[in-house]
């Protein structure tokens, strides 16, 4: 059998096998091809021509670029071969590459050997070791010698069995300093939608505003991934196969939602797998691909090929976040979110079967992405309750059963630092997140033509928190807005229009939230809750703040993880409405200042309040509802004079964040979310038209508010800036 030797190296062109030091190494079909072109042309230079047309015949749809350098870097790391200093293949700039080390071409015994498995190399080995001369001899220094060797033998054994000991007895101790490295060094105008490392842990892919990347993590090279342009523009996620070369990407279309294709990094035509999908995982051994349905209700495992779906899960009118793979692939990971129960962690044998409960705690914030590691920890995301920052938390599970095997566990001490996705290398060596920073401005613009034309905005606050506007006073001259710039607490302030800066409403070292005049303008109403200490508190207050000036007083008091919302009209004549959510019921009450909960004006059905939004008119007779998982495309409309209800249907691909009503009462502002974000007016009968659309800002969740006077808009422009990060050491 002829090999060509090289180095450590043997390869073999016939079997296509490259080993090193005679053990066989994994190398796929586009890298070794490259190695056979440099090989046959010894210290001649190979195009990119040649081994493109080598590698993908005419007609193949790829980025050969992308292709090319990726199947070459593969090459060169079976290698321990590097661009800037080869020892192998040396790169020509902008012409190919070039082989630079002799080969010796032979017939190699051993290789057939080896191959054929015949060989038995502890038969091969003899030692041979020095006998001195008089070493049995009775009474010589020999016997001394062998004494003291012996001696100095025990106690070495001793001393390791005892380091072996100990070093077990450090397994689990948490190391006080991570190692964390910068990845992606996107700028605020593109942030970072998805990432993923690859299982090997060599590569980082990602997904931004321009499209699906590439990172070698050693190196830090980065290389885009050509995608068909209806894809690249509406990339919403990835994921990695464990083979690391093949993709899925989450793609948004207008009519089949989240949409999973199947792609190649070293190129190919992209393969739809499934539609109406969301947080897909491949399992370890490729085989299975989980996800979550659009609805957030049930979990389901196909074939690699999007085919042959069972549902393993329903989870009722709660809702699905995320999930993860066991190591071995035998049990699913998910964190579920429930209406009273808050947000837990469970896993379920893909057999069916109860879900076993790893953490459940309604006075934790547990944000939802997570991880199985290959040794039993569960690790998570947290948010640290009143503050501005998350951290990464842990728990050790028994792998069979899905069972909590310990307590949570803090991993990490960050500050100031939003964290979103989490992944990692299949050896559990690295971790991958995106720390977000986050902030958001007040924006004031004037509204023409009858509130289709939004002109000149202008920011009202800057500062490196988040601003909302929460209510106008009634002379249209004053907002107030809420915020977090005291130290990650929320508070509300007000701000005129003409002033360049802000005062609290009320000084206090309480959370405070979503502000409203009372209908006859005398009282201020807002949600007051203690500031987070290790535990979510567990009363919040409705709190009344007279306009004239003095001092706060309570209305109500409910459990804090109530879904409770109010809202108020600006006719005196009316009353401010507060909702109950009650087993699958929206329940809506009139509202005093003074006498707190009154009597029952409307109800409507909603499987839960989760992300409810809801605004009551100015003459407070009409609410108009969104929810973005139970009313796509829709707004609901209560009119509770006539006990009547409808839905405005609009455009296909809109989703309704936060809304408000215009000052006259027959239109409405809403935050929407399609291949875009932008603000939109919507009347009554679904007519719509866009009155801001900015690249890059999120404005779904914008809690736009129409001033009384019916001339100006507030709402809160949100701007990201996030990387991606590798954390090691944990």
């Amino acid at each position: 059998m002829r090999v060509g030797r090289f180095g450590p190296f043997e390869v073999n062109l016939t079997t296509g096998e490259l080993r090193k030091h005679g053990i066989r190494l994994k190398v796929q079909d586009q890298p070794f091809q490259i190695l056979a072109l440099l090989l046959a042309r010894p210290e001649a230079l190979v195009t990119r021509e040649e081994i493109c047309q080598r590698l993908w015949p005419s007609g193949t749809f790829v980025d050969f670029d992308n292709g090319l350098n990726t199947a070459l870097s593969r090459l060169r790391e079976a290698l321990g071969d590097s661009a800037e200093s080869p020892r192998y293949i040396e790169t020509l700039a902008r012409r190919g590459y070039r082989w630079i080390v002799p080969v010796d071409w032979s017939t190699s015994h051993s290789a057939e050997l080896a191959a054929s498995g015949s060989v038995d190399a502890a038969s091969e080995l003899e030692v041979s070791l020095p006998v001195p001369p008089d070493f049995d001899r009775p009474g010589s220094w020999s016997t001394r010698a062998k004494f003291i060797y012996g001696f100095l033998l025990a106690v070495a054994l001793l001393a390791l069995g005892l380091g072996w000991f100990w070093i077990r007895g450090q397994r689990g101790v948490r190391k006080l300093v991570l190692a964390e490295r910068q990845i992606t060094h996107n700028l605020a105008d593109n942030p970072i939608m998805s990432s993923e490392i690859s299982p090997d842990g060599k590569y980082v892919a990602y997904v931004d505003e321009i499209g699906l990347h590439l990172v070698t993590i050693e190196s830090g090279e980065s290389h885009d991934i050509a995608l068909p342009e209806e894809l690249r523009t509406n990339l919403r996620g990835v994921t990695w196969f464990p083979d690391g070369e093949k993709l899925i990407i989450d793609a948004f279309s207008v009519f089949e939602r989240h949409v999973l294709w199947l792609i190649s990094i070293l190129g190919g035509e992209p393969r739809k797998l499934r539609s109406n999908t969301m947080g897909a995982k491949v399992s370890p051994d490729g085989s299975s691909i989980a996800f979550i349905d659009e609805r957030q209700h049930e979990l389901w495992v196909a074939g690699a090929d999007g085919g042959n779906a069972r549902r393993i899960l329903s989870v009722g009118s709660a809702e699905l976040v995320s999930l993860a793979w066991s190591p071995a692939g035998q049990r699913l990971a998910y964190s579920k979110r429930g209406q009273r129960e808050g947000l837990s962690i469970e896993t379920i044998s893909l057999d069916g079967g109860s879900p076993s409960v790893v953490v459940s705690d309604p006075q934790l914030h547990y944000k939802g992405d997570l991880v199985w590691l290959r040794d039993g920890r569960v690790v998570f995301q947290m948010w640290e309750g009143s503050t501005t920052h998350d951290n990464l938390w842990e728990i050790m599970t028994d792998l069979s059963t899905g069972l909590p095997a310990g307590k949570p566990a803090k991993m990490t001490n960050w500050f100031g630092t939003r964290v979103q996705g989490l992944t990692a290398s299949r050896d559990g060596r690295f971790l991958l997140v995106t720390k977000n920073h986050r902030w958001c401005d007040v924006h004031v613009g004037d509204l023409k033509e009858n509130g289709t034309r939004l002109d000149s905005p202008k920011r009202l606050t800057s500062s490196d928190s988040c601003d909302f506007p929460v209510a106008w006073t009634r002379d249209s001259g004053t907002i107030l807005f809420e915020s977090d710039r005291m130290g990650g607490r929320d508070q509300i302030f007000k701000q005129r229009l003409e002033v360049g800066t802000a005062e609290p409403l009320v000084t206090g070292s309480d959370d405070q939230g979503l502000a409203e005049f009372s209908a006859d303008a005398a009282w201020i109403l807002y949600w007051s809750t203690t500031v987070w200490g290790k535990s979510q508190p567990a009363r919040r207050r409705l709190m009344r703040f007279p306009v004239s000036g003095g001092s706060p007083e309570q209305v109500l008091e409910l459990p804090a993880e109530s879904s409770m919302g109010f809202s108020c009209p600006s006719r005196p004549s009316s009353s401010c409405v507060i909702d109950r959510w009650d087993q699958g019921q929206d329940i809506f009450y009139t509202l005093d200042p003074f006498q707190g909960q009154g009597k029952e004006v409307s109800r409507t059905k909603l499987e839960n309040a989760d992300d409810e939004d809801w605004s009551v008119s100015p003459d407070g007779y009409q609410i108009a509802i969104s929810s973005p998982s139970q009313l796509r495309n829709q707004v609901r409309i209560l009119d509770w004079r006539n006990s009547t209800e409808r839905n405005l249907q609009l455009p296909k691909a809109w989703t309704i964040g936060r809304l408000c009503w215009a000052a006259d009462g027959n239109t409405l502002f809403a935050g929407v979310s399609s291949t875009e974000q932008f603000l939109a007016q919507i009347d009554l009968n679904g007519k719509t038209s866009i009155l801001l659309d900015r690249n890059n800002a999120r404005l779904v969740g914008s809690n736009p508010r129409s001033s009384p006077d019916g001339r100006h808009l507030a709402y809160a422009q949100s701007i990201s800036q996030n990387n991606v990060w590798l954390v090691e050491n944990f």
